[in-house]
């Protein structure tokens, strides 16, 4: 599964390493120079990728009157994100809301 991270954060991250570890004297490596600019330029030019934040929730139980059960009761499961009401065995079924995409975690 691929993993995201934050191309900023890391461009800091990698300034830091090279740069604001070790000594004074690498603060004035060439080398150390050139190579970060090449990692920094690599970085820029990859292309931003398709993602979406993921939204947590879960599945709220419901009881309503319902005339068509023997028992004059069902029960409901609602997500906690959009609202999406369902029988009660999509949420032993979906481990994520089928109209929103939240994963039922919570």
């Amino acid at each position: 599964m691929a993993e995201y991270i934050d191309k900023n954060a890391f461009r800091q991250a990698m300034y830091h390493e090279a740069f604001e570890t070790d000594t004074d004297m690498q603060k004035w490596d060439g080398g150390c120079w050139i190579r970060y600019k090449m990692f920094e330029n690599m970085i820029e030019n990859l292309p931003p990728t398709d993602a979406a934040p993921v939204v947590h929730g879960k599945w709220e139980y419901l009881e309503y009157i319902d005339d068509d059960n023997p028992y004059g009761i069902a029960d409901v499961a609602k997500c906690s994100v959009c609202g999406f009401l369902g029988d009660e065995s999509i949420a032993a079924t979906y481990r994520y809301c089928p109209h929103c995409g939240a994963r039922m975690d919570l």
